[in-house]
């Protein structure tokens, strides 16, 4: 290690005559950079000095071996220290190779992503060059040279990625893209290359999800989420407006106050300070982009934020066609509602008694129930067991969706679809041609039906208001599905209890 370390290549040469047993003996020395580096070899004082000659000759003849660095194959060292010079001796000499190369740890890290990581653009360059493999990923985290670059924020290197052709919508371990993860660290100008680079909807709405995000990590809202989801959000709208890239959103709906997403900076600006409304904000922006996507990473923590708040509120039924709402989208999309629905707000008597089965006859507590909600469930064992006790009465119903008011929805054709009030496009098979004198509106400040076997729906023959209509008018007895299959409606069966 001495020979090695001060240039003698000569004694080098000499020593490995003499026993070749010495090459791989480790020992601790100070680097160039005066660390103190443990379990070195002379391979490595040669490499740490730029003594390459002494190097060839600690390689060719006494077969040294590149990949025993004291934690790593030194050129998985050298990437990760930018020494560019170590990097070209090991590979223009063949001694090492720049896709068969990896961190000894179990992720498997590419010399380029090393270089990506500490962000040693003229060493990434060269590897490039070298045809080191773009699209590697690590073994464990998934990620690519660019996920990590734009995880570190390293605008430099992304920029030399994207133009050697790397993805920007490859995902790593996490789902994360590229874009979610400058988002994540507000690089704006790495948001403002990557935007440039693609400026496509999908770049877009991952922007906008890591915008969303900051509201679904923690129970509170803090001052700093908000800013940093606003700050986010009005990038979006600022670069969507330039490359023309406009949203498209849903129709207003009653389950979200009958607000949309914003499509200006200035409606954006209007709702910065309101921490509901962008509560709400993020919710439609997740349900627009993840619901499409068939995912539920941030609409679960978002959901439960917006349903606790409302039953802080005693806005019972609010929740229950919220909950309504989420049950026919993740249903639609052939998605896992157990993650979602959360038992917490079953507490509420008002809202057990309207609750949704699916054809298997799973309602929405059923489907909330794993091993993960045991815990939640019994904590609150004294406020269920009465509401559970009283479930007493039980009417299956035919759900209608996307049927028009009054459209058909079963073989009797005195039957037709009542929009409920609150959800989007969904209501329940019912007789049509009940007394209206005998209707009573819902009321007004919650739809809410006084009456545990009513329920809130549309009926403008009677009235111009929501009213309170009987359950036992929509069983599916009265109303049975049309020839007995399921039709257009996805019919679904309906519990109410009293």
């Amino acid at each position: 290690m001495l020979a090695a370390l001060h240039r003698h290549d000569g004694l080098v040469r000499l020593i490995l005559t003499c026993s070749h047993t010495v090459i791989e003996l480790e020992g601790s020395l100070y680097n160039s950079e005066r660390e103190l580096v443990e379990r070195v070899t002379a391979l490595w004082c040669a490499l740490d000095r730029s003594h390459f000659t002494v190097a060839c000759t600690l390689i060719d003849l006494g077969r040294a071996d590149v990949n025993h660095g004291p934690y790593c194959p030194f050129l998985i060292d050298a990437c990760r220290k930018g020494r560019l010079d170590i990097v070209h001796f090991l590979i223009e000499n063949g001694y090492a190779d720049v896709n068969q190369t990896a961190t000894n740890d179990a992720n498997k890290a590419s010399s380029l992503i090393l270089s990506a990581q500490y962000d040693h653009t003229n060493i990434a360059a060269y590897l490039l060059d070298k045809d080191a493999g773009i699209e590697y990923r690590t073994y464990v985290e998934q990620d690519t040279a660019l996920t990590v670059a734009a995880r570190e924020g390293h605008l430099a290197i992304i920029k030399l990625l994207c133009s050697a052709g790397a993805s920007i919508t490859v995902k790593n371990h996490n789902r994360k893209t590229p874009m979610m993860l400058v988002a994540a660290r507000e690089a704006f100008e790495a948001i403002d290359f990557l935007l440039e680079y693609m400026h496509d909807e999908t770049t877009f709405d991952d922007l906008e999800l890591i915008a969303s995000s900051y509201l679904a990590h923690n129970n509170t809202i803090t001052l700093d989420d908000r800013q940093r989801m606003v700050r986010l959000l009005r990038k979006s709208l600022e670069q969507r407006l330039l490359f023309h890239v406009p949203k498209t959103v849903a129709q207003s709906v009653a389950v979200y106050d009958f607000q949309i997403e914003c499509q200006a900076i200035a409606e954006r600006d209007h709702i910065q300070h309101n921490n509901d409304r962008l509560c709400l904000e993020a919710l439609l922006i997740c349900e627009r982009i993840l619901l499409f996507r068939k995912e539920e990473l941030l609409f679960e923590p978002l959901f439960k934020r917006r349903v606790m708040m409302l039953v802080q509120n005693n806005q019972f039924d609010r929740c229950f066609h919220l909950n309504l709402n989420l049950f026919h989208l993740i249903s639609n999309n052939q998605q896992s509602v157990m993650k979602i629905v959360d038992p917490s707000f079953y507490g509420s008597k008002s809202y057990v008694k309207k609750q949704l089965t699916t054809t298997q006859g799973r309602n929405l507590l059923h489907l909330s129930v794993n091993l993960e909600k045991t815990y939640d469930i019994s904590y609150r064992l004294t406020n269920i067991m009465p509401v559970l006790s009283s479930l007493v009465v039980e009417v299956n119903s035919q759900i209608c969706q996307e049927v028009s008011q009054y459209g058909r929805c079963s073989s009797n054709s005195a039957c037709g679809c009542l929009h409920m009030e609150g959800a989007s496009n969904i209501g329940i098979c019912g007789f049509q041609w009940v007394t209206c004198s005998d209707l009573v509106p819902c009321e007004e400040t919650n739809n809410y039906c006084g009456q545990s076997d009513h329920i809130c729906v549309h009926h403008p023959r009677c009235h111009e208001r929501p009213l309170c209509f009987p359950v036992s008018m929509m069983d599916a007895k009265l109303c049975p599905p049309m020839n007995g299959k399921q039709t257009s409606t996805n019919s679904s069966k309906v519990s109410y209890t009293s």
